[in-house]
């Protein structure tokens, strides 16, 4: 599937480590990053690695110590648990590298297991209704089936550190499972 081009925004903000925060503490990125969120979540929202706090009504994160999760599961054990096409959209903020990843799971899966990231992105897309939404905070755009990216926000922190992205996707087809 052909993406059309993104409205493409760009901001600069100081790097934080809660992105998806519901509450705008601090400056920088963060508030930025507020604001960008503001029109997303609530009921009927996804969160698959809420971490610390969420803006979703349906929240999971393995780690079951301090979390805002409501189900403590890998993401694609739980996003399997999930109907398909009931969604109205997901906040996905998954580990930005490897280190993070053998932090974040159980089964210790990094950037480089595709097949388990890959897995995720299809599951996501699968759960949405149409023309529901998938809000990525990353350092890559990477697509989801049946979705195109609809909106791009370019967090830069400056120096030498990573842009973060957050691309809003959209979904516009379903293909049929087998």
């Amino acid at each position: 599937m052909k993406d059309q081009t993104p409205q493409i925004t760009r901001y600069f903000g100081w790097p934080t480590r809660f992105p998806t925060s519901n509450t705008s503490r601090g400056r920088g990125s963060l508030q930025t990053i507020t604001k960008i969120l503001k029109p997303y979540g609530g009921a009927g929202w996804v969160d698959p690695m809420c971490g610390l706090d969420s803006r979703c009504e349906y929240r999971n994160d393995i780690r079951s110590a301090r979390t805002a999760g409501i189900a403590h599961l890998d993401a694609v054990e739980w996003l399997k648990s999930l109907p398909t096409g009931q969604f109205k959209g997901v906040i996905y903020d998954p580990p930005y590298n490897d280190n993070q990843g053998q932090k974040y799971t159980k089964l210790h899966h990094t950037k480089a297991d595709l097949a388990y990231w890959y897995e995720i992105r299809r599951e996501l897309s699968r759960i949405l209704v149409p023309k529901g939404k998938i809000v990525m905070l990353a350092w890559n755009t990477n697509s989801f089936p049946d979705c195109v990216i609809k909106e791009l926000y370019v967090i830069s922190h400056g120096s030498e550190r990573n842009d973060t992205l957050i691309s809003i996707h959209e979904k516009v087809g379903q293909k049929k499972l087998i």
